[in-house]
């Protein structure tokens, strides 16, 4: 019954030590039998006994885990779906979207300056026409602005009774969770993780080379996104570095690089990530609105703790200090949710879910947001009613990301895409403002040309100044940010 030799053999001295002392308490075929079995249960027990491994329980034991939370949160999640469909959530944006599109049938189609429009200014449309129809006011510049706000507001008084939409706030933040729950699960169970085991060795096996380990914190194990924390004692970083790299893609099996946090008195303290093989300057820039000493616009520039780099502007609607505000906690925001260290996709699920609840509260801002894999060359980028986004190739080829339709509706404005990259690519993000004041696209992206070749700190301001000196001269704030992906 035990599978354990020990067992087996206690088994046959109590039956010969029971043969020879009470030999009439069971007939000997008994005894014979019994010895017979015990043997061959020894020399079968391999084939017939499956001997539980220690690593194997903690596995199962993992697995059941993560399934049984897999399982919490979809439920969860499901429960949220439930609580969504007794809100009436589509009425409010599907009478904004036919009352915009009411609005811009009446006005915009008939104008001469609609594609040129569009182009510049088509992160900040949805905005104005929304604020048309509530009757909030809205500094967007239009040749026939009176005249749309006014006739904005005769629909609004007939299409938007704010009575309806009790539950418009509500709606959003939930369908946003919910979103979050299910983009959680399904990148648990798209991505592989690391093997405990092969985690055990390499710590085992940077002890054994004569590293003195203070910390082994594991923050991430996906097999091509992980982040492991090490505190070593006694050493200097720039002399082992190459040392714990090539024990790292030993140990792993996963080409790795290693980089320094920070010393504490006699420790070191490092990350070790997926190898990169780009590296990524950049160059950044912001000009406040002729006018205004406090510019609306603010960016974020940041090396993740893996292998990621994050970018992002933010331009807030409305003016100076009101519109710095806004941008800056937006950031903010950002800023803490990509310390977090969760997948790329559930960060946008997020972002989403912020940027439908400022839509409601009626606090705007755009929201320009890349991030770039430093192993793989790849970019996700994120647009939230952004401006054009700009990546000029090697070979001068240029290409243009932007929204092609417009905005009747939020989701209209909301782009994500993943871009791979090449080396010696220059990505140009920029607020609308830059290009407000572009009057010949051509002569300005024939500009772009004659720079790229510049360190990216002085294409950006280069780009500064040839949206300054352009005729309309500055009627928003500008912002840019130049990255330039290089090979190591």
């Amino acid at each position: 019954i035990i599978p354990n030799l020990l067992s087996s053999i206690i088994l046959l001295i109590l039956c010969i030590f029971t043969l020879f002392t009470y030999k009439d308490l069971l007939p000997i075929n008994i005894y014979i039998i019994i010895g017979i079995e015990t043997l061959v249960f020894e020399l079968t027990r391999i084939f017939n006994v499956k001997i539980v491994d220690e690593d194997e329980v903690h596995t199962q034991t993992y697995e059941a885990i993560v399934s049984q939370i897999d399982n919490d949160i979809e439920s969860f999640s499901l429960f949220l779906d439930k609580i969504i469909l007794t809100i009436d959530k589509k009425e409010y944006n599907e009478d904004l979207s036919l009352s915009i599109e009411r609005l811009a049938n009446e006005i915009c189609m008939k104008c001469d300056r609609k594609i040129e429009c569009y182009q510049k200014s088509k992160g900040k449309l949805y905005f104005f026409f929304k604020n048309c129809i509530i009757g909030n006011d809205d500094s967007f510049i239009c040749e026939h602005g009176e005249e749309m706000r006014r006739y904005g507001r005769s629909i609004g008084r007939t299409t938007m009774d704010k009575k309806k939409y009790v539950n418009d706030l509500l709606s959003p933040m939930l369908m946003g969770v919910s979103s979050i729950l299910k983009q959680f699960k399904v990148n648990h169970s798209m991505y592989n993780e690391i093997d405990y085991k092969i985690l055990y060795d390499f710590k085992k096996g940077i002890q054994d080379y004569g590293y003195s380990i203070s910390l082994f914190n594991v923050i991430k194990s996906f097999e091509n996104d992980y982040i492991i924390e090490i505190g070593i004692i006694g050493i200097t970083f720039e002399i082992e570095k190459n040392n714990l790299e090539n024990l790292s893609t030993f140990y792993l099996k996963i080409p790795s690089t290693v980089n320094k946090k920070y010393i504490k008195g006699n420790k070191t303290y490092v990350n070790i990530i997926p190898k990169t093989i780009y590296e990524i300057p950049y160059g950044y820039g912001s000009v406040s609105k002729v006018g205004n000493n406090i510019c609306g616009d603010n960016f974020l520039i940041k090396n993740l703790s893996n292998k990621k780099m994050i970018a992002a502007i933010c331009d807030g609607m409305g003016k100076g200090l009101s519109a710095n505000i806004i941008s800056s906690k937006t950031l903010k925001l950002i800023d803490e949710l990509t310390n977090a260290n969760m997948t790329s996709e559930t960060s946008l699920q997020i972002l989403n879910t912020l940027y439908y609840i400022q839509d409601y509260q009626d606090n705007y801002t755009t929201i320009d947001y890349a991030e770039i894999d430093k192993n793989s060359g790849e970019m996700l980028l994120y647009k939230a009613g952004a401006a054009i986004t700009y990546i000029i190739h090697k070979n001068n080829d240029i290409e243009k990301i932007e929204n092609e339709s417009l905005p009747f509706g939020l989701n209209e404005l909301v782009i994500s895409k993943k871009i791979k990259l090449q080396d010696d690519d220059l990505i140009l993000l920029a607020s609308d403002g830059i290009f407000d004041n572009v009057i010949d696209v051509s002569e300005f992206e024939n500009f772009i040309l004659s720079v790229k070749e510049l360190e990216p700190q002085r294409i950006a301001y280069e780009i500064l100044n040839f949206a300054r000196k352009a005729e309309l001269i500055s009627k928003d704030d500008m912002s840019v940010i130049a990255l330039k992906i290089k090979l190591m």
